[in-house]
């Protein structure tokens, strides 16, 4: 019996031994895992000091680039809307109009500068839409003042098509709206080498 007892206490002893060994390669292992979550975490860390420091400066350059562009932005709209009003009668029609466009051109440009400035709204991926209710002819006449010239310069023809009911408007956000047809009509003067760029708008009848 005794020697019975002496084996089954060795087995136990060899059984648990071979479970510390475990344990302790457990242990290891852990500590390996931990080792890998702190220097990743360590990683993230110094990812977000570099992305807050970039951010920090984004906003510096910004905040000093605005002024910079304000100054002489003030001065095209000024010298542009004292054009575009005419008040010695010199100008023929054209040219009234090309300084409406220049001062129409300028306000946009303007806006864009202080969306580009609300840094709140861009890092929270959100921009507030303004809807309004907005003449259609009204905006292609915009897209029509503002490309004709540059169609002219590249000797191409520009089209403007409008097949809905005079008067009709829609609600939208205007500023987004032209700036979308700026881009649109930009791009495909920009990469049409000859004929023409159409514009062209039809209401669209959904079942």
């Amino acid at each position: 019996e005794l020697e019975a007892h002496t084996q089954k206490l060795q087995a136990s002893e060899e059984e648990l031994r071979v479970q510390q060994e475990e344990l302790q390669q457990n242990n290891l292992e852990l500590e390996e895992r931990n080792r890998m979550i702190r220097e990743r975490n360590a990683e993230i860390m110094k990812k977000a000091k570099e992305l807050e420091l970039s951010t920090q400066y984004k906003t510096e350059f910004m905040a000093n680039m605005s002024h910079e562009l304000r100054t002489p932005l003030n001065s095209i709209l000024l010298l542009s809307r004292y054009l575009a009003e005419n008040s010695e009668n010199n100008l023929t029609e054209d040219q009234k109009e090309s300084a409406s466009v220049i001062f129409n051109s300028g306000n946009g440009l303007l806006q864009l500068i202080d969306e580009l400035l609300d840094l709140s709204k861009i890092e929270a991926g959100k921009m507030d839409l303004e809807y309004s209710e907005v003449n259609i002819a009204d905006v292609l006449h915009n897209m029509e003042s503002m490309f004709l010239p540059v169609a002219r310069e590249k000797k191409l023809e520009l089209r403007v098509v409008n097949t809905l009911a005079e008067g009709t408007a829609i609600e939208v956000d205007k500023m987004k709206l032209e700036q979308i047809l700026k881009n649109l009509l930009s791009n495909a003067l920009k990469f049409t080498a000859s004929g023409y760029v159409e514009l062209s708008v039809k209401a669209v009848k959904h079942d």
